[in-house]
């Protein structure tokens, strides 16, 4: 186990890597796009790391940073019935803060002070960012492809045997109803009493 992650790592692409060659144990190409003729390399485990070829800039996470290989969900809310459901992968780091990097959406970004405070008052301190000693480095949502449990399993076991592959926290985070309500009590206690005379705020 390393330390946690210095700023400057966190913030910038590891590496900025082309396709991986034939040596790949596990390639991922997009099924309807094509680049000069031949259908783009979207993700790839290999020797040197986990490649992410969809969004941008590509880039390939080496093995001594990863912790773990995730496969979550992101949901995107929107006006209509129901939220938009995104299923992604991705890769966690040691670190105890989430720090904003390219090529990621808002799964990977800090959460807000508030955000933190209302995972407090609920008990749900899990669900806060780095709870576990982890952070989510870099994911990509699988849009038009998908990976194969077991054969992505296979792979990081050839590479990298110490390196889980997991179902991360979906995002955002789901809290229970119990929890929810336990969240409005303990706010609803920390607020101080109004006078009569008193005008709201």
């Amino acid at each position: 186990m390393t330390g946690p992650l210095s700023a400057r790592a966190q913030n910038e692409p590891v590496s900025s890597a082309e396709e991986p060659g034939p040596g790949a144990g596990y390639v991922v190409r997009q099924r309807w796009r094509r680049l000069v003729g031949r259908r783009e390399v979207v993700f790839a485990v290999h020797a040197g790391g986990v490649y992410f070829g969809s969004g941008r800039p590509p880039e390939t996470v080496p093995w001594d940073l990863i912790r773990a290989v995730e496969l979550f969900r992101e949901m995107e809310p929107h006006l209509g019935p129901a939220d938009t459901v995104f299923r992604c992968i991705g890769v966690r780091a040691t670190g105890i803060r989430q720090v904003r990097r390219p090529g990621s959406g808002p799964a990977a970004t800090p959460q807000t002070p508030q955000a933190v405070q209302y995972y407090v008052d609920a008990g749900r301190p899990d669900l806060i960012d780095g709870a576990d000693g982890t952070i989510r480095y870099a994911y990509r949502r699988m849009a038009g492809w998908r990976v194969s449990r077991a054969d992505l399993a296979a792979a990081v076991w050839r590479f990298a045997p110490d390196v889980a592959v997991i179902d991360g926290p979906d995002y955002p985070p789901t809290v229970r109803m119990s929890d929810a309500t336990a969240a409005r009590r303990q706010r609803r206690a920390g607020r101080k009493p109004r006078r009569r005379d008193e005008q709201s705020p």
